[in-house]
This record gives C-alpha cells, sequence and structure tokens, in this order.
C-alpha cells in the first residue's frame, strides 16, 4: 500500500488527534469520579485508554504501509535478539533513576524501607509485568517511539524530536492528574513535563541505538514499576512531591549526558578508536 506523500505531513498531527481524543474521552469518567478506579468500570476504561497511542500508530501505519507494516512495528516489542547489554544497561539506569532518589529520601527525610511489607516487594516481578500490558509501558512506546518520534525525525533532529515527543507525551497524561484518590494527584504538572520530556530523550537514545521497541519497552516498564512501588510511602511520609524532583532531576542528568556524548542530531553514540600515527 503506497504512502499519500502529500498526506503523510498530515499524519503526526493525525496521531495526536486519535490518541488525545481516545485516551481523554475513556480518563474522563475518572476524572469526575468521586474515587477514581473504585469501580470495575473505572478500572476498565482506565486500561483501554492507555491503549490510545497504541492504537494511532497501528491504524495510521495500516492505512499508509499495509498489514505487514504493523506487523513488523509490533513485532519490534518483542525484538530482543543481539540486544542483552542494551537490556542490561537499560534496566540498570531505570533503576539507578529511582533508587539514587529513594537514598536521598532515606538520608535527608527519614524515609524507611521498614514500611514497606515484605509481601510487596515480592509482587514487584508480576508488577513489572501487569506495567507493560496494562499501564501503558507497551502503548506508549509503539505510539510514541514506534510511530511518532520517526515521523518528527524525518523533519528534525533527535533532540528536538525527543523533547516534543515527550512534552505532548506529558500533557496527553495531564488527565490521570485529576483522578481524585490516586498519588498522581499528589504529584506536579510541571514536573511530570520535565520527567517525560528528559525519559524521551532517554528513550529516543534506546530506540535509535537499537532500532528496536523491545529495550525502550523494559526500561519504561522498569522505571513505572519502580516508581509506583515506591510512590504511596512517599505520599504517606508527605515527600511525594520531592520524590518526583528527584528522580526527575536525575533522568534530567542522564539526558545531559546522553547528549554531551551523542550529540543531538542522531542520539547515538558512534566511537570510532584513534588509528595508530594519528594524534
Amino acid at each position: 500500500m503506497e504512502d499519500n506523500k502529500g498526506f503523510s505531513k498530515y499524519y503526526p498531527l493525525i496521531y495526536l488527534v486519535i490518541s488525545f481524543g481516545f485516551s481523554w474521552l475513556l480518563f474522563l469518567p475518572n476524572v469526575f469520579a468521586d474515587n477514581a478506579l473504585a469501580t470495575t468500570p473505572l478500572l476498565i476504561a482506565r486500561i483501554i485508554a492507555g491503549y490510545g497511542p497504541a492504537a494511532a500508530a497501528v491504524i495510521l501505519v495500516w492505512l499508509s504501509e499495509g498489514r505487514e507494516a504493523v506487523q513488523r512495528l509490533l513485532r519490534s516489542v518483542i525484538d530482543v535478539a543481539g540486544r542483552a547489554k542494551w537490556i542490561a544497561a537499560a534496566v540498570v539506569i531505570a533503576v539507578l533513576s529511582v533508587a539514587l532518589p529513594i537514598v536521598v529520601l532515606i538520608f535527608t527525610q527519614g524515609f524507611s524501607l521498614e514500611r514497606i511489607p515484605t509481601s510487596s516487594w515480592l509482587r514487584l516481578l508480576p508488577n513489572f509485568i501487569i506495567s507493560l500490558l496494562f499501564h501503558s509501558s507497551v502503548a506508549d512506546e509503539i505510539g510514541w517511539r514506534g510511530f511518532f518520534l520517526p515521523k518528527l525525525q524525518q523533519q528534525n533532529s533527535a533532540f528536538a524530536s525527543s523533547v516534543i515527543a515527550g512534552l505532548l507525551w506529558g500533557l496527553w497524561q495531564l488527565p490521570t492528574y485529576y483522578f481524585v484518590g490516586l498519588v498522581e494527584s499528589h504529584l506536579s504538572l510541571v514536573w511530570l513535563l520535565i520527567e517525560t520530556a528528559a525519559l524521551s530523550v532517554i528513550l529516543t537514545w534506546i530506540y535509535n541505538s537499537t532500532k528496536s521497541l523491545a529495550v525502550p519497552v523494559i526500561f519504561n516498564g522498569v522505571f513505572r514499576t519502580l516508581t509506583q512501588f515506591f510512590m504511596p510511602l512517599a505520599v504517606l511520609t508527605n515527600d511525594a512531591l520531592r520524590f518526583q524532583q528527584l528522580y526527575s532531576g536525575v533522568l534530567v542528568n542522564i539526558a545531559i549526558v546522553i547528549l554531551l556524548f551523542c550529540g543531538g542530531k542522531t542520539l547515538v553514540f558512534s566511537y570510532q578508536p584513534r588509528r595508530s600515527g594519528n594524534r
């Protein structure tokens, strides 16, 4: 199926209209609920809403490139072949992004992990799997990195594309910050945008370097699982906003290091060893 080149320039805008329209419509019941996610219909609406970006990507890829292109996009989510080092790096960076703020809170705020029951620690791996499937980690990457980012990079640098995608990704999550009774209601919308912009730079670096969605999905899932795991305790100790500021700050610093080593044009690290005799 041939892509209509004259029409394809509107695909990023169409993607945003579908993603925001589909997701926000399903976010609204929880925005207006007295207690978000308190009933099965509200929970189902939230889960389905998270698939807005993926649905938009699949629809547009199908229309513009056909079924095989959709299959390639979806297969990329599980394409881990030859990427063991990148997976390890993604997990380590995601863990450090959350662990460092927790250490700071422990030493400065008296944040105590003893208040987390053993049963909760044992649920970390199941929570990671749930995060991948139902908390938008897979859907996020199919939409924002699998479709929207490559379209932006056709006209912009990788860094500019990352920031644009990250800010819009943050705005897409905006209604969830008005869910009554959830931890997001304790957080800052400004810091959300800082977080998603920095995350987007990191995820672009991973995606551009691996040419696969699998590693960004794993990074997204680990980071999301850990922040959601520690956030209830942070809320309980009145440290939720500080926690958000700390992990957002770590992400910003990681993004800056990536930019310094990779440059903003491609966000791909390219090392060429000096040849003998060259100074």
